[in-house]
């Protein structure tokens, strides 16, 4: 009885299938959602805030002259100074294959400053009221999810730049294009990483996002003061 019982029930499923197939009736099947992948989901969640920064700076047209690129210099130099000093703190980077320091923005600023003849260490910097709050990794990893992002755009701006002021800020590129070719490469290469982090720590994923989101705020706060100058506050 026991055999004669476990081979009605291995038949069972195999006569409805063909029943199914006969008739031209399929039966529901269980659709299980697919989970975004945390970069995909960063830049969904973060859509609103990068776009809104991105008006307010009004970049490249916020920059008229070869005196504006260099305040404009400055003053990503007074939040990427200390603000990639906090990244630096946390010691996860190697375990996601980054490179923290081939990452650093802050050394093409300080030799475009340089070539400008600036001297950013009399700079002023973001104090610990403007940075973005990073208490953990996952938080910290979002904010250097806005900074590698903004590579991509770096190049578009750079390229208007060039083609309005030319010489003036020849040997002074190499924030907004100093990765040149290699910026893309770098680009999927970080993303990979995040969501390699997102689906290893799908409990940190929050985490991820708001640290991009409070990096995008510093960023508004930050730069506000240059935004009202140049007319493009909105």
């Amino acid at each position: 009885m026991r055999a004669g019982q476990n081979s009605l029930l291995c038949d069972k499923p195999m006569i409805g299938g063909l029943v199914g197939k006969i008739s031209g009736y399929d039966a529901p099947r269980e659709v299980i959602p697919s989970v975004p992948s945390l970069s995909a989901q960063l830049r969904a969640q973060t859509a609103p805030m990068h776009r809104e920064v991105e008006i307010k700076l009004g970049l490249p047209g916020a920059i008229g002259n070869r005196d504006e690129y260099v305040v404009w210099l400055a003053r990503f130099f007074g939040l990427y100074e200390p603000l990639e000093s906090s990244l630096a703190d946390f010691c996860y980077w190697n375990d996601l294959g980054l490179e923290l320091h081939a990452r650093n923005h802050c050394s093409c600023l300080v030799a475009d400053l340089a070539a400008l003849d600036a001297k950013p260490h009399d700079l002023p910097r973001a104090d610990r009221g403007v940075l973005p709050e990073l208490p953990s990794f996952a938080h910290a990893l979002g904010a250097l999810y806005v900074l590698e992002g903004a590579t991509l755009g770096g190049r578009v701006i750079l390229r208007d730049l060039e083609a309005r002021m030319g010489a003036a800020i020849s040997g002074a590129t190499r924030f907004f294009g100093g990765r040149g070719d290699a910026v893309e490469l770098m680009w999927t290469t970080f993303r990979s990483a995040v969501d390699g982090f997102g689906q290893e720590r799908p409990e940190l994923r929050a985490d991820v996002v708001s640290g991009a989101e409070r990096t995008f705020g510093s960023i508004e706060v930050w730069f506000a003061p240059l935004c009202a100058v140049s007319g493009s506050q909105v």
